[in-house]
């Protein structure tokens, strides 16, 4: 370390840092106050060597005190604003983050506001492996690749066994070649492809069971407006049907979770704003999971039948289509009340039971009372379609 410089390594380096750092605050300020701690538990604590210049002040000694605050908000320097509210978004700006920025809003404002209009990102956290985002990447990547190849379900059932895995193959080659600079190499890419492999052949057993469908749109931009705000989304496929119904499809790559899409606050709100901005209403929304375990469909219908495992919203015995409008109407509603809120700069703490646990923010919010508590979720790559 003392060979290669780094700062710490040597008692010279370190002070001549804080020498620096120190000129840079007297240079940047009109009047520096520093202040020493007396004790560091019962151990009596002296002022810094690097202090020496300055004049020292017994505590309590020091000149009455300056409302700093209202001294700077009198200078006309700052503009005060609320404590839980941002601006509103000028008129025109973009909503930055996608999908993601308005279930950030429902989960908790505070967030939202951090993170889409802050900027202000956690930094990721090294695992073994390969990441989730990049994950998901590969593995939308290869959906996308063997979709534009086969295109139906008639082309998918006149395949032999042999004729899938070769599709699957080909597709998830294509894939490995497009994202090759930021995946691993050797042993750790290769149980990454057999993984990536396996869940895509069960999947496409599943979509051999489907009614007969025509894929008509993969990994779709499409950009929408909330009050002359535009956000973009990226939709993963949009099935045609025989009878000219929609499915709408988004694959997830990381674990199975179960949707809230009838919760008083939206948090899972990617499909349900995506279907809401379609041209025509899809009859269903769905999302196809491919993690590990049996690969299926997990959503809502207009009716049953339309896909397995996928029905209308609600108890067996009401009216299906009834149900599935009504579910519809309700994501717009909440959708654009999130909208609003978003674009009016409101920016408080307030937390569904559930957010804090996922959220890295502990720090500036303060609203867990213990940091450590909280548990990061790592980004799977889903649901990131704007920036």
């Amino acid at each position: 370390q003392r060979v290669a410089g780094v700062p710490a390594a040597l008692a010279r380096a370190a002070r001549t840092e804080a020498e620096r750092q120190l000129a840079d605050w007297r240079g940047w300020a009109d009047e520096l106050v520093l202040s020493v701690a007396t004790f560091d538990g019962d151990v009596a604590q002296r002022p810094s060597p690097v202090l020496a210049g300055f004049a020292p002040q017994e505590a309590g000694a020091a000149e009455p005190r300056r409302d700093w605050l209202a001294a700077l908000a009198a200078s006309r320097r700052v503009q005060p604003v609320p404590a839980d509210a941002l601006p509103a978004l000028a008129p025109g700006v973009r909503i930055r983050g996608g999908t993601t920025t308005i279930g950030l809003q429902a989960a908790c404002p505070f967030r939202a506001a951090f993170e889409s209009r802050l900027s202000v990102k956690a930094l990721e956290t090294p695992g073994g492996g390969v990441g989730a985002r990049l994950r998901g990447d590969l593995a939308h990547q290869a959906l996308a690749r063997l979709w534009q190849a086969l295109g139906t379900s008639a082309r998918l059932l006149a395949l032999d066994e042999a004729g899938r895995e070769r599709c699957v193959d080909e597709a998830l080659a294509a894939a490995v070649a497009e994202l090759a600079a930021r995946l691993p190499k050797g042993r750790l890419l290769r149980l990454e492809r057999d993984w990536l492999r396996a869940a895509l052949l069960r999947l496409v057993e599943v979509e051999r069971a489907r009614l007969p469908f025509t894929v008509e749109a993969i990994e779709a931009d499409r950009s929408v407006e909330f009050d002359g705000h535009a956000l973009k989304v990226k939709i993963d496929r949009l099935d045609r049907l025989a009878d000219g119904a929609t499915v709408l499809i988004d694959y997830k790559s990381g674990r199975r979770r179960p949707h809230a899409w009838d919760a008083e606050r939206l948090t899972d709100v990617q499909l349900p704003l995506y279907a809401i901005h379609l041209d025509e209403a899809p009859a269903a929304v769905v999302t196809a999971h491919l993690a590990h375990g049996r690969q299926t469909y997990a959503g809502v219908a207009i009716a049953t039948g339309l896909l397995p495992d996928v029905g209308p919203p609600g108890p067996a015995a009401a009216d299906g289509a009834a149900a599935y409008a009504q579910l519809l109407a309700l994501w717009r509603t909440r959708i654009a009340a999130l909208a609003t809120e978003f674009i009016g700069g409101r920016a408080s703490v307030d937390p569904t039971p559930d957010a804090c646990t996922y959220c890295p923010h502990a720090l500036a919010c303060r609203v867990a009372r213990d940091p450590a508590d909280r548990v990061v979720e790592a980004d799977d790559g889903e649901g990131g379609d704007g920036v």
